[in-house]
């Protein structure tokens, strides 16, 4: 998997070596940076496109790119590029650097957003879970796969299937707000006094209103109401001689 990420280069207007006074970092840090870009896209499930590698040749997005990619806080070079306050930026990873990311994150044009129903995220989880799944298990059939990418790669499977458990949490608390969403019990409690108010009402008509002999009425409606006794959301709660018993 990696032989393929390596198929897929950046297109850089200068070496590597010429960023050094926009970014700081030497040409061997930059390296590093492009690394993890492809180490991501593998984890990713290697999607069309290639890996995202960083804009170097777009300073005001590396910090945007450092965020989606990287662990540790962004430097106050990153930061300046971007328009961000350098003083506000508080030690730690940067993950769980509250100022600088929340702030890079809400400078999106919201009004140009088409907008992500639970349905949609949910589905899209599950992409991803999948994709997180894939580059695991194929690097467990990689024997040149080390022991730290291979608990990387495992982490981000556990992270998505946590992700995805938590938005179809949500997804189905929203469905049981608006009442789409109705545990099996309560439909069976509905179910089961209804099906015996009409199978008692029809075997009544037949025998009262139209004559029928009641051997045969509850023959008629046993037969007509057999396929909804023996449901899954009836089977167990009315007997079969219900209809029988109830006109006893």
């Amino acid at each position: 998997m990696w032989e393929a990420a390596l198929k897929h280069r950046p297109e850089y207007a200068k070496d590597l070596a010429e960023y050094h006074d926009a970014y700081g970092v030497k040409a061997r840090g930059l390296k590093k940076w492009i690394a993890q870009a492809r180490a991501d896209w593998i984890a990713a499930g290697s999607p069309t496109g290639g890996p995202d590698f960083p804009p170097l040749d777009d300073p005001p997005r590396m910090l945007t790119w450092w965020l989606a990619h990287m662990k540790h806080q962004p430097s106050a070079r990153l930061l300046e590029l971007a328009g961000q306050p350098t003083s506000s930026a508080p030690a730690g990873p940067a993950r769980s650097a509250a100022a600088p990311i929340v702030s890079a994150r809400v400078a999106v044009d919201v009004e140009q957003l088409a907008g992500l129903d639970l349905a949609s995220a949910a589905a899209r989880q599950r992409r991803l879970l999948e994709a997180a799944i894939q580059s695991y298990e194929g690097a467990l059939k990689n024997p040149a796969t080390n022991d730290s990418t291979l608990n990387l790669l495992a982490k981000r499977a556990d992270d998505a299937v946590e992700r995805l458990r938590k938005v179809e949490d949500s997804l189905a608390a929203a469905e049981k707000a608006r009442g789409h969403l109705v545990h099996i019990n309560d439909l069976r409690a509905e179910l089961a006094p209804m099906f015996n108010t009409l199978a008692t009402s029809l075997q009544s008509e037949l025998t009262e209103q139209l004559a029928v002999d009641r051997a045969r009425s509850t023959a008629f409606v046993d037969r007509w109401f057999r396929h909804l006794r023996a449901s899954r959301f009836l089977d167990g709660i009315v007997p079969p001689s219900g209809p029988a018993a109830a006109v006893a």
